[in-house]
């Protein structure tokens, strides 16, 4: 599993990759954190802030985390889903080398591979009812999604970012995932890479007073390329002339959907939850963004009973676009502001797990959400 936490105030990063046996690696991220405040370790040495394998399995153990056996930490959801897919890919392999080993003169292969490859053919038809993606979403042409089975898709989880400020405007964030389906054994995600996964900085702006959370969700491999939860915090911290929404919908196109470091790829999967707050102003804006086919958020105040729950979903395209392969970029958000700064302090909560086709907030007095503006929703060929 992979995490990343980053802390607004000191800019302190920690993380973890491909860790075993740990049930919350996030726990192990910010105990790193903490043992960076503390400064250089004897003789000097610095202290670690990204671990991988069972070098940070070992290090938990050290400071403390407790360990869960392997099996622990699989559902049987995951078995089912992981057989189904590797029975996938098994016929795809098959039937590529098939193909290359070719005929024989009278039109018919080795008997014995003919008859595997038939009964492997019968079997991958059988599930070809259920059209998922190895990411949990239903498939059609270009990552499009079906939209029956919604509720059902509304069960699937998976990467989890969180963006939390407190009372003095101090914010930070955190992301952790167990990666993608079938993936490659130490396959490092977003989470777990700097200025990738999750960033936190206060004071930002031309005239200070600015704080950036920001975590992201999608294809790893995209979201490292593109650095893209420290080009949102960059624009959203530095960008204070146009609306926040605008602003982060031109992040997503420019810096994610066109990017150079994604040319070639036909899908960009991407999405992250952003909160952006203006000391000077008391007000702040939490927004959502993404090109997969859904995505969960929740927000709250510590005064609120429950939290606000949002399953935003693209809307559907034309057939003509999912053809020709064009990145829908949705982006929407719901402003608050400070109540009272002599209040006790309450916390606004909002998180997002990922539904690929996958924030808290606390402040000085009491904070109100008012209902989300408009969306907003960008065709990229």
């Amino acid at each position: 599993m992979d995490a990343g936490i980053m802390d607004g105030s000191s800019l302190l990063f920690g993380a973890v990759g491909a860790v075993p046996g740990i049930k919350n690696p996030i726990l192990v991220a910010k105990l790193m954190v903490d043992e960076q405040r503390k400064g250089l370790l004897p003789l000097g040495r610095v202290p670690p802030g990204f671990l991988v394998g069972e070098g940070a399995r070992e290090w938990a153990v050290r400071h403390g985390v407790p360990t869960v056996t392997q099996d622990k930490l699989v559902s049987d959801k995951s078995r089912k889903l992981f057989r189904h897919y590797k029975k996938k890919l098994d016929t795809y392999m098959l039937k590529t080398t098939s193909a290359a080993t070719g005929v024989n003169a009278n039109g018919n292969g080795n008997n014995k591979e003919h008859s595997a490859q038939k009964r492997l053919r019968r079997s991958d038809d059988d599930d070809d009812d259920s059209n998922e993606s190895a990411n949990g979403g239903d498939v059609v042409a270009n990552g499009g999604t079906k939209h029956h089975r919604l509720v059902e898709d509304d069960r699937v989880t998976d990467t989890v970012g969180v963006v939390v400020m407190d009372r003095q405007g101090r914010v930070a964030s955190t992301v952790s995932s167990g990666g993608i389906a079938l993936k490659q054994p130490g396959r490092v995600g977003q989470a777990s890479c700097f200025g990738c996964g999750c960033w936190a900085q206060s004071n930002m702006g031309q005239r200070g007073g600015l704080s950036v959370a920001i975590s992201t969700t999608g294809c790893g491999e995209h979201l490292v390329r593109t650095f893209l939860a420290r080009e949102c915090a960059t624009s959203l911290g530095s960008d204070g002339d146009r609306p926040p929404i605008v602003v982060l919908r031109n992040v997503m196109k420019e810096k994610f959907a066109e990017s150079p470091f994604l040319q070639g790829i036909p899908e960009k999967l991407g999405g992250a939850i952003c909160m952006l707050f203006d000391e000077k102003g008391g007000r702040g804006e939490f927004l959502w963004t993404h090109t997969t086919a859904s995505m969960g958020v929740a927000y709250m105040t510590t005064a609120d009973a429950k939290a606000t729950t949002v399953m935003s979903r693209l809307p559907p395209r034309p057939q003509q676009q999912r053809q020709q392969g064009e990145t829908t970029i949705l982006v929407e958000g719901v402003p608050f502001r400070m109540v009272s700064v002599d209040a006790p302090a309450t916390t606004t909560t909002a998180g997002a797990a990922s539904q690929s086709s996958s924030s808290a907030s606390s402040s000085a007095a009491s904070s109100e959400t008012s209902s989300p503006p408009p969306s907003q929703v960008s065709m990229i060929s």
